[in-house]
């Protein structure tokens, strides 16, 4: 079995299949549970086995399993059996023997063992929610949700300070002091302050209380909103999911569950401020039920909880600012500015560049891994296993500038040309890049194509020259393409 540091302490096999007892194992999984007592770990048993009848039905091994089975069960503990094999029947034993499994379940067989694995990962991952919350719907009527996050970054190894001699963990402690007398100032003797309008309000401990405690902790209801009025651009921050918490308000299932049929029917989104703890600030969020239906997984019972912005939270800009204008004369009298727009052929010409380039399957995040996760977690297990060379993470993320090109041809000189036309300069121009007309240095890229050279001289220099010349699309150019455009010019072969 393994133990917390992740070695092994003990295992244990049967000689035959008649020695197979499900309940010992299960009460061996108790009593490992048992030994720890934190109330945050996740109590999870993962049943791997080929055997669809370890026991028959009826028999006193069965009924042992079904009494320990009961017991995980009150102690939270979800249990996974993990069938290998398409043949595998649950219908014999454990399709009756796990039907009080309210956490686990029962998963399809497994051929291979990166599908085996797959599941593992899948479940093994922590389902702990974020925060156990009340949903006021008004004074008298509440119902219990957990909130749990979706999406969230994955996060790396955390980096710990060692001492260079010993190798032992650095401890850190921060004292404050008075910058004046050098005097140690303790916690009570501290304040904190804001300024307004110039001047340091100060604020105490029951201040900052007083301004927190202004929202009760939680869900609270304002109103209903018509789902296709929830626009696109308000979104704000990954969304989060709710799900009713029978434990925390009996009856919470009943009442979730009216909320969402109704929200379904009818098509409306609650509007709500949410508070996760006493400490956070309010959020204005929007409850969208989940209407997707997976046929390889059953239905998820919920809402998706979107964030959405406050007045402060949306910013102002001026689209004049943002791609330029030009003063006109209006009525004869003031010059205003008008808004640089796009005209029908560049409209057309990038409608084309977006059609080649669109991709006919949707964004789904299996088919991009995190290199910078992956290389961390291959450099770790390089210097576990004493490698000299690290192996290589290929970053998915990258786009394929071959394949691009192939596919959009000559669009994107097209485009390039409609929108950006001989002799112009944008704001951000590089002066490396376009260098002005100079003869002495058109003469040296001319004189290193007669002679053959022009390969030992950089990449701005020639798109400097052929940029010079009048030459198109040179920024998307590289070297070889340069040099045979080049020689193109001056009739060289």
């Amino acid at each position: 079995m393994l133990n917390k540091d992740g070695g092994i302490d003990e295992y244990v096999y049967a000689v035959d299949q008649q020695s197979i007892s499900l309940a010992d194992a299960l009460w061996l999984c108790s009593s490992i549970f048992s030994k720890h007592k934190s109330k945050k770990d996740n109590k999870k048993i993962f049943l791997f086995t080929n055997n669809d009848e370890p026991h028959s039905k009826f028999s006193n091994k069965q009924k042992q399993a079904e009494k320990r089975i009961g017991d995980l069960q009150d102690g939270n503990v979800s249990i996974f059996l993990f069938p290998i094999g398409e043949a595998f029947d649950t219908s014999k034993v454990y399709q009756e023997l796990l039907m009080s499994n309210e956490y686990g379940s029962i998963l399809s067989g497994s051929m291979t063992a990166d599908e085996l694995l797959s599941k593992i990962c899948r479940k093994g991952q922590k389902k702990r929610p974020v925060a156990n919350l009340v949903f006021n719907v008004d004074s008298n009527t509440k119902f219990g949700v957990k909130l749990y996050n979706l999406i969230r970054p994955a996060p790396t190894p955390k980096r710990m300070q060692l001492d260079k001699r010993t190798n032992e963990i650095v401890k850190s402690v921060t004292t404050k002091f008075n910058a004046e007398t050098a005097e140690t100032l303790l916690p009570s003797e501290l304040m904190k302050s804001t300024i307004v309008s110039g001047e340091k309000v100060r604020l105490d401990k029951n201040d900052l209380t007083s301004l927190k405690s202004k929202f009760a902790v939680g869900f609270t209801l304002l109103g209903f909103k018509p789902i296709e009025k929830l626009k696109f651009h308000l979104y704000l921050s990954p969304a989060s999911f709710i799900y009713p918490d029978e434990d925390l308000v009996k009856g919470s299932r009943v009442l979730f569950g009216v909320l969402m049929d109704r929200c379904q029917v009818r098509g409306f989104a609650p509007l709500c401020i949410l508070k996760c703890t006493a400490a956070t600030k309010p959020r204005i969020v929007a409850l969208l039920p989940n209407a997707e239906q997976d046929p390889e997984q059953p239905s998820v019972f919920g809402f998706h909880v979107i964030y959405l912005p406050f007045l402060n939270d949306v910013r102002k800009f001026n689209y004049g600012d943002l791609v330029g204008s030009t003063l006109v004369l209006k009525d004869e009298r003031k010059y205003v500015p008008e808004v640089w727009r796009a005209d029908r052929g560049q409209i057309d010409a990038a409608v084309a560049i977006v059609k080649k380039l669109s991709s006919k399957t949707s964004y789904t995040p299996a088919q991009f891994e995190d290199p910078a996760l992956h290389t961390k977690w291959k450099t770790l297990e390089g210097l576990a296993l004493g490698r000299e060379d690290v192996e290589s993470v290929d970053d998915l993320a990258l786009p394929d500038c071959d394949c691009i090109d192939r596919r959009l041809g000559q669009r994107s000189t097209i485009f390039s040309d409609l929108v950006f036309p001989l002799g112009y300069q944008s704001r951000n121009f590089q002066a490396s890049i376009l260098t002005p007309r100079d003869p002495q240095h058109e003469a040296t890229v001319e004189d290193a194509a007669r002679n053959g050279w022009l390969d030992k001289m950089k990449v701005d220099i020639l798109k400097g020259y052929l940029s010079n010349q009048g030459v198109h699309g040179v920024s998307k150019m590289k070297k070889a393409e340069c040099i045979q455009n080049i020689k193109l010019h001056l009739n060289l072969k």
